[in-house]
């Protein structure tokens, strides 16, 4: 009777696991493959397959890396392999990372503020914006090919996006060409702090309107602003993009991973 009860709550358990799994929010024309901790995203306009709608300008594409949205600190390494990549000279390459992911007010929407960084803006090397965005439309089928200039609005407390040029320290190119850019997001006092490299984002403020997404650490009693994490891209004709996404566990602060039950 042990062994069976064992093996029912076992599917029971896989299948909360599953089921919470297939809630990830997303949205768009793209794919993943990998794991929450070593994820690889490809938005392809290339694929015959599967060609832009005619008249469209940008395919973008974004999905949450676990469902879980408590999650108040993270440090994920974004690599770019040139090799495995398409890119058209004046054509949308954007790869990203969303942070502060939560259902938004009104239905199938989402808020969440937006690490976008271009790879080869700034002459061949990295540019980035961060941006928050509130009321994106979370339905499956929006957001991928589109002539619209951005995902959304942006609003406060972001400016309208301004591409900045990454400096030294932001980021690594091997002499293979292949980018890495390390994404560190911390908080203090409620109020995040990002990273780019071993560059801290000085002079602005990110934050949420929704103070009602909170978290409490119960081992040191600290309130944290929570959502969920995400990849995003935005390629335009004639671009593919391939970006590696891998996140360092010891970093997290809150939880990137579903909670699975125990016996």
């Amino acid at each position: 009777m042990k062994l069976v009860r064992k093996t029912l709550l076992g599917l029971t358990a896989l299948a909360v696991v599953i089921g919470l799994a297939s809630c990830k929010m997303g949205a768009g024309d793209g794919d993943t493959d990998g794991n929450k901790w070593d994820l690889t995203m490809t938005i392809d306009t290339t694929d015959p397959n599967n060609p832009m709608e005619e008249g469209k300008t940008f395919r973008r594409f974004w999905e949450q890396i676990s469902a879980s949205e408590k999650v108040a600190g993270i440090k994920t390494t974004i690599t770019i392999d040139p090799s495995k990549c398409t890119y058209v000279a004046g054509k949308a390459f954007v790869t990203g990372l969303i942070f502060d992911l939560n259902e938004g007010t009104a239905e199938k929407t989402v808020d969440f503020n937006l690490i976008g960084i271009n790879p080869v803006m700034n002459n061949g090397k990295p540019a980035y914006y961060i941006e928050r965005y509130e009321g994106v439309s979370s339905d499956k089928k929006k957001s991928g090919d589109t002539s619209e200039d951005a995902i959304g609005t942006a609003v406060d407390p972001l400016p309208t996006m301004s591409w900045v040029n990454c400096t030294t320290g932001m980021y690594s190119i091997d002499d293979a060409g292949i980018i890495s850019i390390p994404v560190t997001i911390t908080q203090e006092n409620k109020t995040y702090k990002i990273k780019l490299g071993d560059v801290e984002i000085t002079g602005k403020t990110y934050t949420s309107n929704r103070t009602e997404h909170l978290w409490t650490d119960s081992k040191t009693n600290t309130e944290y602003l929570v959502g969920g994490i995400a990849c995003y891209g935005n390629a335009g004709v004639g671009n593919k993009i391939v970006a590696n996404y891998k996140s360092d566990k010891e970093s997290v602060i809150g939880k990137l991973e579903a909670e699975e039950i125990e016996e």
